[in-house]
């Protein structure tokens, strides 16, 4: 289940739901997504990355780091949290 659940978000970061023609265009330019575990603080961190248009700041983020060209290149958004500790 959960690696459906990873192939279904990829397939909608890539625009797969909003086709023309039959070529899916709603997604951001390269866009991936990247879940990261730090077993210290126990906090997942959930991120987007994409290529943008223009150059600005290098990212804090590691998601997609290298692959679009020069990171300045690169955008992220990013949420990080810890899921509660049930008894």
């Amino acid at each position: 289940m959960a690696v459906d659940d990873l192939n279904e978000w990829d397939q909608m970061l890539k625009g797969a739901t909003e086709t023309v023609a039959g070529n899916a265009t709603g997604g951001a330019l390269g866009a991936r997504g990247c879940i990261s575990f730090d077993a210290v603080t126990s906090t997942y961190t959930i991120a987007v990355a994409w290529q943008g248009m223009n150059e600005t700041v290098v990212p804090t983020v590691a998601c997609g780091n290298n692959a679009y060209g020069t990171e300045t290149l690169r955008r992220v958004v990013w949420t990080t949290f810890k899921p509660a500790t049930l008894l």
